[in-house]
């Protein structure tokens, strides 16, 4: 794994492109966060914290985007990531966890 390399942007906009699908009307904003090693993705609904998500950046190395989608699917990221509310939702190769805010 490249610790220090970027991830593949057509990866990162896999992920947003889902989020975008799942929460249509949302604002989704994504950055990298060097202290989690992982994608953020923010989600807002009428300009308010909707929904905050991290892809671990071994997720992202592991899988193509095709495989990405069809995991997201699978581990039904959206519902989970909606039943979680604002808590953060962490997407790794371990499957999806939410905090216990």
């Amino acid at each position: 794994m490249n610790i220090l390399g970027p991830i593949d942007q057509r990866k990162v906009v896999q992920v947003a492109d889902t989020l975008k699908q799942g929460f249509p009307g949302a604002e989704v904003r994504n950055s990298y966060s060097d202290e989690r090693l992982s994608q953020f993705y923010r989600i807002d609904r009428d300009g308010a914290l909707a929904h905050r998500v991290y892809v671990s950046k071994e997720f992202l190395e592991d899988h193509t985007a095709v495989q990405i989608d069809q995991l997201l699917q699978s581990l039904g990221a959206v519902e989970r990531i909606r039943d979680a509310g604002t808590r953060v939702v962490t997407i790794n190769n371990h499957g999806i966890q939410t905090a216990s805010e």
